[in-house]
């Protein structure tokens, strides 16, 4: 009430200071102990009002849908999904997909079933390793797991995990193929876009299930009529049996 008056009585100063905090948004990351951390935001207040009514308005939709998580649990879920999904006004200013995250599993909490714990890049957290063990990770950030040897720790193999490759495999994949996969199109591969031969989550985002596929083709692919080409272009060039 207090700051409320003051606001009206002093409404050019009032706005000024509104301006000048407006100007320190920021969100701050604070690890704690058991595996989680706090994520604090400072936002302009009717931003956040917004943003917490999205949250309990999509959270009880999805109990009334028989979701079985609190009403807690589910907001920040949801805020979890929103924030690691690529939204596409921000990804046209440069910023969304890439979202890389590094993770250190030794070898021996590996063996153990994921028993034991995996650890941030920069050990600034650690989460129980079964959490990042399973295909369930939340959103588009991709996941950088690094095997290290328990002893030396030392890094024995690294795999990701995500839907969108990191640049340095899209790069081998470029320079492995040249062009695109469909026989006969001579699009180069660096124009083309990296398909999963098996759909992704089911099948992994390495160079054995990723292909170059100009747009084109694509396209045809992710409507169902690439199989149907392909056998077709297959029965026209099949060579006949030697005498």
């Amino acid at each position: 009430m207090v700051a409320a008056v003051r606001t009206r009585v002093e409404s050019d100063l009032a706005l000024a200071r509104a301006e000048a905090e407006r100007e320190k948004r920021h969100v701050e990351v604070v690890p704690v102990d058991d595996g989680m951390a706090w994520l604090n935001a400072y936002l302009p207040a009717h931003e956040a009002a917004a943003l917490a009514t999205r949250l309990r308005r999509a959270a009880r939709a999805a109990r009334a849908e028989g979701d079985e998580r609190t009403q807690a649990q589910l907001q920040a879920d949801l805020l979890v999904a929103w924030g690691l999904t690529a939204d596409g006004s921000l990804q046209a200013r440069g910023i969304g997909m890439a979202i890389d995250v590094g993770v250190l599993i030794s070898a021996e909490t590996l063996a153990g079933g994921g028993s034991g714990h995996a650890e941030s890049a920069d050990g600034s957290w650690e989460v129980p390793a079964a959490w990042l063990l399973g295909s369930a990770l939340a959103g588009e950030a991709f996941w950088h797991r690094f095997l290290t040897d328990p002893v030396t720790g030392d890094t024995l193999a690294h795999d990701y995990r995500g839907y969108h490759p990191p640049d340095i495999l899209r790069r081998a994949i470029v320079l492995r193929d040249g062009v695109c996969a469909r026989p006969g199109c001579l699009v180069p591969a660096a124009e083309c876009d990296l398909d999963h031969r098996e759909p992704w989550p089911d099948g992994p985002t390495s160079g054995t299930n990723l292909d170059p596929r100009c747009r084109g083709d694509h396209g045809l692919k992710g409507h169902g009529t690439w199989d149907d080409i392909r056998a077709r272009y297959e029965t026209i060039h099949r060579r006949p049996p030697a005498a």
